[in-house]
């Protein structure tokens, strides 16, 4: 849907928007044929967005702006129908045929045997040659692979059991390691909690209730937050009220960059960004809030009833009611974020009194907007913000 410079242009406006935050974006479909195409061969662009070179450079570029640009793989799929497809790597079902696996865009594959994958040593190759190619730094994104973990081989000369398959998975993940590069995948499970980054599915889901009066408890988001980042949060209220309950990060899949989606950044990622390596101690319900209780002095409370929240992280209150005044990205600043026009008030940062001078800007795509009134009274950071419009507060 978009070409290389455009992408990198969604880098360049959130950069300046969310002023610097830290960002990783992962671009799907880069690969010759688009997206799930030429599998296991990835070394070749879509050239309707872009070349290898192009791709490449905007990868560099993005480091300048505090991004890192990688892309969406799959070390699952051996694509049929396509110049590239690899009969050396498939898994050989018990019948002696090549295994099938899903439909994808080019059509259905057969399975990559991971541990023969391994031991022949292509695996190794094709992950030397993506990182040369492209210039990968820091994560990469590897579709399938912690979500379909029992894999087997009746390859006579490469028999693979699940855990032979299994420690195959994760040698490609080891491989990557070597060249300082983390992956992340698409589901939780506890074979690949400590080995990849970010799960981007939790399976937990709230909707999944199958009789009256049942309720849903994030029991997999409790046993394993603090350990792993993972996904669950979305474009609505609801989602990112239950977000914010689970202490899940965002997943925004962008066709392009709106302002509107800017608000859930500030308001669910920010918020739980700040919980990233804390445990979850209890979770409880009492008259219609449930709270989520972490280590001293950090707790998110929800009442999805009335659709209101608070949370408050190492004794500083960052969020309530769909606005936020948190930690910035730059030396000694910090954000603001409202959903609606109006005044906010919270905590003033420590060492900050009614003698500092601060100064308010506004921020856009393209950079700093206009300085708005900003003021400490009583030990309390108070403004007037338009809706939707991040601030950054710093001292003058």
């Amino acid at each position: 849907m978009l070409t290389f410079r455009e992408i990198f242009d969604v880098v360049r406006k959130y950069y300046h928007i969310l002023d610097g935050m830290p960002q990783v974006l992962y671009i799907g479909g880069f690969q010759e044929g688009g997206f799930d195409n030429s599998y296991p061969y990835t070394l070749n662009t879509d050239q309707r967005a872009g070349t290898v070179e192009e791709l490449k450079n905007y990868i560099r570029e993005a480091g300048k702006y505090n991004t890192i640009l990688s892309l969406h793989d799959n070390f699952d799929s051996n694509v049929l129908h396509t110049p590239h497809y690899d009969p050396r790597i498939y898994c050989i079902d018990a019948e002696g045929n090549p295994w099938m696996g899903w439909f994808w865009p080019a059509g259905v594959d057969h399975i990559i045997a991971p541990y023969k994958y391994w031991k022949l040593g292509l695996m190794q190759k094709r992950v030397k040659e993506t990182i040369e190619t492209y210039g990968i730094q820091g994560s990469y994104h590897l579709d399938v692979l912690s979500s379909e973990p029992l894999r087997y081989d009746f390859d006579p000369a490469y028999p693979a059991s699940a855990e032979k398959s299994h420690q195959g998975k994760l040698a490609i993940i080891d491989e990557f390691n070597k060249y300082g590069i983390d992956i992340t995948s698409e589901t939780i499970i506890h074979p690949y909690v400590g080995r990849i980054g970010f799960g981007l599915h939790a399976r937990t889901d709230h909707n999944a209730v199958f009789f009256t009066g049942e309720k849903f408890i994030p029991l997999v988001d409790m046993v394993y937050h603090g350990t792993i980042t993972y996904e669950g949060g979305g474009r609505s209220e609801q989602s990112m009220l239950m977000g914010l309950m689970k202490g899940s990060s965002i997943f925004v899949s962008e066709e392009g960059i709106d302002e509107r989606d800017i608000q859930w950044i500030y308001l669910h990622q920010m918020a739980t960004g700040l919980l990233y390596d804390k445990h979850i101690e209890s979770i409880t319900e009492k008259d219609g809030i449930t709270t989520v209780t972490y280590d001293t002095g950090t707790y998110v409370k929800v009442d999805f009833d009335k659709k209101s929240y608070e949370v408050q992280v190492d004794g500083r209150l960052i969020a309530k009611d769909w606005s936020t005044f948190l930690p910035g990205f730059r030396p000694d600043t910090w954000l603001a974020f409202s959903r609606q026009s109006g005044n906010i008030s919270y905590p003033a940062p420590d060492g900050w009194t009614e003698s500092t001078k601060i100064k308010a800007v506004t921020l856009t795509f393209e950079g700093e907007g206009t300085e708005i009134p900003c003021t400490i009274q009583n030990g309390m950071i108070n403004m007037y913000i338009h809706a939707a419009t991040p601030v950054r507060i710093s001292r003058n």
